[in-house]
This record gives structure tokens, C-alpha cells and sequence, in this order.
């Protein structure tokens, strides 16, 4: 494989319904489970979950601008175009599906491509992205509770 691009998933099993899931995986909704996430809305300023929205997160060389390119909540699917100038440029793919009625699966997909020299693209190749990922998992089982409530 090419490390100048890198497409990466992770599947994640979630006791909850999907519309719940579908909306954890929004940058408000995971404002309430990641404790670093931070995003600064720029387009709408509230940060309401829309088409074209667009948001920036991290500082410095890790400075990355956001757009949602697709926000389909009858399918329950996620498109976001990200780049970090200078380093790497790509998209997030999120995807739930109802298993049951209180259970769902979320996809989650990277596809990246470098921009520079380096190891620009290692968080998203394996065993680093699967144990982000498992993270990402283990923190939403801890905090389900809250997150349901919050969502409901």
C-alpha cells in the first residue's frame, strides 16, 4: 500500500438506535464524548449540522478546515471533505445502519492523501487507526447513558 494515500474503516457496534448513533458522529455530537474535539464553526456560526457547513479544528501545523459535502439523515450516511494545508487532504465517510432497534453499526472511513513528506499519513494506518477507532468506542460505551439523554 501507498503511504502518499490511504483509505482507511473501522466499524464500531453501538447499543443505541442509529438515529442517536447517527447523530454522535456530527461535530456537536461529538463535541459531548471527545474532550479534546473543539470545533470553531465558521459557517453556521451555531454549528448547526448542515450541508455545506464548515468548521476548523486543531492549531498549528495540525490546523484543519472542515467541510460537510453530504448530510443524509434518511440514510443515516456523512461526507466531509478536511484538509490540513500543507500535509493532508481527504474525506471522512460515516455511515450508520440500524441492527436492531436498539443497537446500530457505524462505519467510519478515511480516505487521505498526503501533501507532504513524512509521516503525515500515520495516524490513519493500521495499528494506529483501529486503536483510535476502538477508542472512539470504548468512550461512547462509558459515557452511552449521558450521550443517549443528551441526544434523545
Amino acid at each position: 500500500m501507498s503511504t502518499a494515500h490511504v483509505r482507511a474503516q473501522r466499524e464500531l457496534r453501538i447499543s443505541a438506535p442509529a438515529n442517536i448513533v447517527f447523530h454522535l458522529f456530527t461535530p456537536k455530537g461529538e463535541e459531548l464524548w471527545i474532550d479534546a474535539w473543539r470545533p470553531r464553526y465558521i459557517h453556521p456560526q451555531d454549528g448547526t449540522t448542515v450541508c455545506g457547513m464548515v468548521f476548523a479544528t486543531g492549531d498549528g501545523p495540525e490546523h484543519t478546515l472542515w467541510q460537510l459535502v453530504e448530510f443524509d439523515t434518511a440514510r443515516r450516511r456523512s461526507v466531509y471533505a478536511r484538509t490540513t494545508p500543507g500535509a493532508r487532504i481527504g474525506t471522512v465517510t460515516v455511515e450508520v445502519d440500524a441492527l436492531d432497534p436498539i443497537s446500530s453499526r457505524a462505519l467510519i472511513r478515511y480516505e487521505m492523501t498526503a501533501l507532504a513528506e513524512g509521516p503525515v499519513l500515520a495516524p490513519y494506518l493500521e495499528p494506529a487507526f483501529s486503536q483510535l477507532i476502538d477508542g472512539w468506542e470504548a468512550t461512547i460505551r462509558e459515557r452511552l447513558p449521558m450521550l443517549i439523554a443528551a441526544l434523545a
